[in-house]
């Protein structure tokens, strides 16, 4: 029997944001090791064919479903599962995602102890419209391997780089203590959420090993372009920097780019949100095309 298996309260909560990709979050429930010491939430956001996924419940009896009465987003959802959250440590899914085959393995093997906030692991990435290897997990291995190789003084540098919420084991005590949440918005978020911990936390880990799998196909929101989401990505740029007020992401420089061909109503959209965060324009463009420039000269190397 596992060491781990003999806690009463869960070790490990992993909450996954659903929405109408019920077929991929089989796969994904799938994916997680069948024990007691791990918990897993679901939060469906008001999908369309809600009967199909009541029938994944009954498949995994052990999960938590949780049905919103209205569509929240994937952000809000997470904040929802992150109330029911029981286990020492939490670890954010995707529903369109999955865990490799050793992941339950690897629990046992690594030490999760309480010397540690936040312990970062390797992914992978593959494209589903052409089933073929992508790069989108390839930045984020670049910081795990400069970390390991201690090739920053601080670890301030991926805690602050790092800032999407998968590939990552957090303590759950950082977050329920300091009542960190995601913002209610549907792109962003999970980059204020993450530098937001990131002023909380006092120590990280990180291992070579990959354990997860992310995916993107088309209609994802990670490939979604709009006036709306440009909107977002911008306001969350501005409220990390708020966090921390030596931050900002790409986001920020795409809209400030993006202004010369916008109307004048968007930019004095742009303008009014700069005055309401109290943003020097000046410090955020250099930040901004420092930001862009590690990106093109060295993608893994960018922060």
């Amino acid at each position: 029997m596992s060491i781990l298996n003999t806690i009463m309260r869960p070790l490990l909560t992993i909450i996954i944001p659903h929405k109408d990709t019920p077929t991929l979050l089989r796969r994904c429930i799938a994916s997680i090791p069948n024990r007691q010491d791990i918990h897993t939430i679901v939060v469906d956001d008001h999908s369309e064919d809600v009967k199909t996924v009541r029938d994944i419940q009954e498949m995994f009896p052990a999960v938590t479903f949780i049905y919103n009465d209205k569509q929240v987003g994937p952000g809000f959802s997470r904040n929802i599962g992150l109330e029911k959250a029981e286990g020492e440590w939490v670890i954010f899914a995707d529903a369109d995602d999955y865990f490799e085959d050793n992941f339950g393995v690897f629990l046992d093997s690594v030490a999760l102890d309480a010397s540690t906030d936040i312990i970062y692991l390797k992914s992978r990435s593959i494209d589903l419209d052409t089933g073929k290897e992508s790069n989108r997990a390839d930045y984020y291995n670049g910081l795990v391997d400069r970390f390991l190789r201690h090739e920053w003084r601080s670890e301030e540098r991926i805690l602050l780089c790092y800032d999407v919420p998968w590939g990552k084991i957090m303590r759950n005590a950082v977050i329920q203590e300091n009542a960190i949440r995601f913002p209610q918005m549907t792109v962003g978020e999970d980059t204020v959420f993450s530098v937001t911990l990131a002023t909380m936390v006092r120590h990280v880990k990180a291992y070579n090993q990959v354990m997860y799998v992310v995916t993107s196909h088309l209609g994802s929101l990670t490939t979604l372009d709009s006036q709306e989401m440009n909107r977002e990505r911008f306001m969350s740029s501005l409220m990390v920097n708020k966090v921390w007020p030596s931050v900002f992401t790409d986001s920020f420089l795409d809209k400030l780019i993006c202004i010369g061909k916008t109307n004048r109503k968007e930019f004095l959209w742009c303008l009014r949100m700069l005055v309401q965060y109290r943003v020097n324009p000046l410090s955020a463009i250099y930040r901004g095309i420092v930001y862009k420039w590690g990106m093109w000269r060295h993608p893994a190397k960018s922060c």
